[in-house]
């Protein structure tokens, strides 16, 4: 199940009629709201149960227990189902009687069955605590369950169970009212509290029954795409500080919310509507109402509403919320929200707590390109690089395996000690979302695909660095965005730095992942990058495009601050021109930088940190020992001599409440997927954008094309002869 809390709140108005927070619910969800009250006056009566309307829904009431004697209560229990999602507010009324303490608790639950009768059990007692039976069995149940105490007390859930809201209020005299609520996800003989202080409590408790994931069926053969994906699946190596794995996109997209951004895009005043607009903002799809798959209920990603950009308007999934440098965090965009970078900690919670998405980790996108589609598309490349793939292989097929990690986390300075302690160079270059590829070339036998054999290996790095330490990288090509750069190698060649590599088990190359950054190496151990820069400038401080106050440069010269722009601006100028295609930063582009810059007098003083004097320095890629490693293997593939190890779980036709996940990649079904030719599925960012952001540095980045990039990169090795047999 997935738990969303809504809203809760607890008060001592004296009215008959009670409006809560507006809140929005996800599509298939069941909506459980919780009502505790006291009638108004001395002596007062039994509280009615109130009658609740609003947001779209229709309530059942499902169970109400009362606490009787002096001081008199009610607690209620009510659900509805929500189909597809909708936003609003409830009003709770209890007829003509006036309540002066009322506490509600409103949540939704998706992943769990939103239609028919629910099983509900009730208790009450004095004391310090309280136990409520529930006789209910069955895999993957939820048991819901609030309490009421008749003080302003701290109450805890026992039992293993997990918090959902807790609230509490108090009148004048002592009078007061708290409203617990909380939940586990597996059956339990009794679900329980306690508190400090004698009290009187009443609760009740809700059972969910979970919608079993069942596997659609696939009769007759595997196709080509399937067998020859599971036959070269890569194992992976984690670093042991590793906090994200690769994940299933799809439901990364459903659990996401869909933002509209006009420019400039690293304000809020342009998310969500247009400056001048009123706060909060809202995302024009919530999380939830997001359809990615034809045929599934919701609003598509690939459509022209969700999925397009264009030189004025961005779109960007939000899966979390947003944080600061104190650690403030906010999930909204309102006027005083904290939207500095993105909610690292929030998505790592997410992919803990909550049961549908943490079984979507450990999971690879496995597409096949079939030789025709391939040397079709290549030959449209006026470079004709059919003929750079006929060097290599007879029938070419390429297998791209699209890894999906939902956090990147890259810093500057630290391993100099030149910003240690940073936030904003911890920060400088991490965002919400992260794209990387492990491609494998094959030549692929006409009369025997199956058999198939590899010829050469790409892998994506967030930085280019050089297989023998040295200043030559080995063939590669950046995307456009800079969000990964794409380097290929031969596949376990003779000679060379990478003689032997990639390390095969069963088959399966072996693949060294970095922490925070998931560069993919054929081999593990540290990497420096060749640039000498990161990007940015003063410890995160600044982007490239954006001025650095002249109070910041020691100097002498008053015409300092302007060299050192025009400095900075002849280095970025030199690395668009170094690498084998237009815009790619290499080694040969960043010295013509330098030269460039020291030619024309504007080369800048030493500050300590860099080669370049204010620019901060990359930290390096740290890619595990087999012995520190943690690795993520084909089910049945033995991989020794590392430090733990877990199966993918990746499938075909997974089928969980009605939505399909499946590890094949599809294109003309799976909507996320940008066309080549990006007239179609999701063009926009696969993490939030973020302010103070202007070169988006720490916006998620949009999804690369990664056959694109596998061929560049094997046009930039042919160029200079990198592919030894």
């Amino acid at each position: 199940m997935i738990r969303q809390p809504l809203t809760a709140d607890a008060v001592t108005t004296n009215t008959s009629t009670f409006t809560t927070a507006s809140f929005t619910v996800p599509a298939d969800a069941r909506v459980l709201v919780f009502v505790a009250s006291a009638a108004a006056g001395l002596l007062a009566g039994t509280p009615n149960p109130p009658a609740i309307s609003g947001a779209n829904l229709l309530f059942e009431q499902l169970n109400t227990v009362t606490i009787d004697g002096v001081d008199r209560r009610r607690i209620t229990a009510f659900a509805a189902s929500a189909a597809a999602a909708t936003r609003g507010a409830l009003t709770l009324t209890f007829d003509d009687q006036r309540q002066d303490l009322c506490a509600w608790s409103v949540i939704a639950y998706t992943g769990v069955v939103v239609t028919g009768p629910l099983a509900s059990f009730t208790g009450s007692g004095t004391g310090t605590d309280l136990s409520i039976t529930t006789p209910v069995t069955g895999d993957g149940l939820t048991v819901v369950a609030a309490v009421t105490v008749t003080s302003s007390t701290l109450v805890s859930p026992r039992g293993g169970a997990t918090e959902v809201h807790d609230v509490t209020n108090q009148q004048l005299g002592n009078r007061a009212i708290t409203l617990e609520t909380e939940d586990r996800d597996s059956a339990a003989s009794s679900m329980a509290w306690g508190w400090t202080g004698n009290a009187s409590a009443a609760g009740i408790a809700v059972a969910l029954p979970a919608v079993t994931p069942t596997p659609g069926p696939r009769p007759g053969p595997a196709p080509l795409a399937e067998q020859l994906a599971l036959r070269f699946a890569p194992i992976l190596h984690l670093h042991p500080a590793e906090r994200f794995v690769p994940v299933d996109a799809k439901r990364y997209v459903e659990n996401s919310a869909v933002w509209k951004a006009g420019s400039p895009f690293d304000t809020t005043s342009t998310w969500g509507g247009n400056p001048g607009d009123p706060y909060p903002r809202r995302p024009v799809a919530e999380a939830g109402s997001v359809s990615a798959r034809v045929g599934e209920p919701g609003e598509s990603i690939g459509g022209a509403k969700l999925g397009s950009v264009g030189p004025d308007v961005d779109t960007f999934l939000q899966f979390a919320g947003w944080t600061d440098a104190e650690g403030t965090s906010s999930d909204t965009v309102d006027i005083d929200s904290v939207t500095t970078y993105s909610d690292a900690d929030g998505i790592a919670a997410r992919y803990r707590d909550e049961p549908v998405l943490a079984d979507s980790r450990h999971w690879y996108h496995a597409e096949y390109i079939e030789p025709d589609t391939l040397l079709a598309r290549a030959a449209a490349d006026p470079r004709g690089l059919d003929k750079v793939l006929g060097t290599y292989v007879s029938r070419p097929g390429l297998l791209c395996y699209h890894l999906f990690f939902p956090y990147h986390s890259e810093s500057v300075g630290q391993d100099s000690g030149d910003c240690a302690g940073s936030i904003t160079a911890q920060q400088a270059l991490s965002h919400a979302g992260d794209w990387h590829c492990v491609a494998v070339l094959l030549d692929v036998p006409k009369n025997e695909p199956t058999n198939a054999v590899p010829r050469l290996i790409g892998t994506t790095v967030s930085r280019l660095s050089a297989d023998d330490g040295g200043v030559e990288p080995p063939a590669y090509s950046s995307d456009p965005d800079a969000a990964v750069t794409m380097t290929v190698r031969s596949w376990r060649p003779t000679s060379g730095a990478t003689a032997g590599l990639p390390k095969l088990a069963g088959g399966h190359p072996r693949i060294y992942v970095a922490a925070g950054t998931h560069s993919m190496y054929v081999s593990p151990g540290e990497r420096a990058a060749l640039s000498p820069s990161a990007g940015t400038a003063f410890c995160g401080r600044f982007d490239p495009g954006v001025p650095i106050p002249e109070d910041l440069i020691p100097h002498s010269d008053e015409s300092l601050g302007e060299d050192m722009l025009a400095f900075l601006a002849k280095l970025l100028g030199g690395a668009g021109i170094g690498g084998a295609f237009g815009g790619l930063v290499g080694p040969i582009g960043l010295a013509a930088g330098l030269i460039a810059a020291g030619a024309e007098g504007v080369l800048p003083h030493s500050y300590g940190l860099d080669i370049m004097g204010y620019g901060d320095v990359p930290d390096t890629d740290k890619a595990p020992g087999d012995e520190e490693s943690t690795v993520l293997a084909p089910p049945g593939v033995t991989v020794s001599g590392t430090a733990d190890r877990i199966d993918w779980a990746s499938r075909r036709d997974l089928v969980i409440d009605g939505r399909t996940y499946d590890f094949v990649v599809d294109r003309t079904t799976q909507t996320w997927w940008p066309s080549p030719a990006r007239e179609s599925g999701f063009q926009g960012r696969w993490g939030q954008r973020v302010t103070a952001d202007v070169d988006a540095l720490r916006a998620g980045p949009r999804m690369p094309d990664m056959v694109d990039l596998f061929l560049d990169a094997l046009t930039d090795g042919d160029n200079r002869d990198l592919f030894p047999a």
